[in-house]
């Protein structure tokens, strides 16, 4: 019985395992995908107890968002779908209150792909002046 448990347990840790990598090669696949198309800004909130959400934003170059694409859920099941609440609206005026009426978590993602867009700027700028200045 103890042994048959553990049998179980092993299998399901490594189904469990297989989807997970399949779920992040789709999405590694997806948001190549998406590059070809123009930047994309992403973020993303953790979910310990909650399901946890990724927000993906096609932008242009003046940084409006054209497409808006969410993957949320508890399991390595949870698929990509279409989230256009956004389109439309500069990456950078994107604040709290435009987030009202949307799930915890996938509100902290919206306002995360704002973060990490300013952060990602603020480096590449860094690193520019490093270059400039050693050079």
């Amino acid at each position: 019985m103890l042994i048959g448990l553990i049998m179980l347990a092993v299998v399901m840790w490594i189904l469990q395992t297989i989807l997970a990598v399949r779920q992040f090669n789709q999405f590694n696949r997806h948001i190549k995908e998406l590059r070809k198309s123009g930047k994309v800004a992403i973020g993303k909130a953790k979910g310990k107890l909650r399901a946890g959400a990724i927000v993906m934003f096609l932008i242009d170059d003046n940084l409006k968002i054209v497409k808006g694409e969410i993957m949320n859920g508890f399991t390595s099941l949870a698929r990509i779908k279409e989230f256009n609440n956004f389109n439309d609206v500069n990456l950078l005026d994107l604040d709290a209150d435009m987030c009202k009426g949307l799930n915890k978590q996938i509100a902290e993602a919206v306002m995360a792909t704002r973060k990490d867009y300013l952060d990602y700027q603020e480096m590449i700028a860094n690193q520019n002046m490093t270059a400039s200045v050693t050079a």
